[in-house]
């Protein structure tokens, strides 16, 4: 059975997919929606609320994807350039918040935009 560090990915639940959306939006320092998590996948909102409601099961690649965010989320970063949802480095930008040091936040898993154009 596939597994991902060490879990098996058939006792993925419902609790597992709203983790995943809240380790993104933790990487992407603001609150991700149904509606801007289901974009960045690739998948329809119902597809999300139902994955996170337990009414519907996401695909063996999807539960894979959503535990990988899970353990590592500044993966979503892969994810987005890959899907091309929209501007890694300027969507975080513009949410990031500078701390005292002046510093920026966590970096991202790479640099750059992936030139997808406009944020959510």
């Amino acid at each position: 059975m596939p597994t991902i560090n060490g879990k098996r990915i058939e006792e993925f639940t419902p609790l597992h997919a709203a983790r995943a959306r809240k380790a993104a939006g933790d990487w992407l320092c603001r609150k991700v929606t149904q509606t801007e998590f289901a974009k960045m996948l690739g998948y329809s909102r119902n597809s999300v609320v139902c994955w996170e409601n337990g009414d519907r099961n996401p695909d063996p690649g999807i539960k894979a994807l959503l535990m990988m965010v899970i353990e590592s989320p500044s993966f979503i970063g892969n994810v987005l350039k890959f899907t091309g949802g929209f501007d890694v480095q300027a969507t975080r930008d513009r949410h990031t918040v500078s701390d005292s040091s002046g510093g920026e936040g966590p970096e991202p898993g790479s640099s750059g935009s992936n030139g997808a154009g406009g944020g959510l």
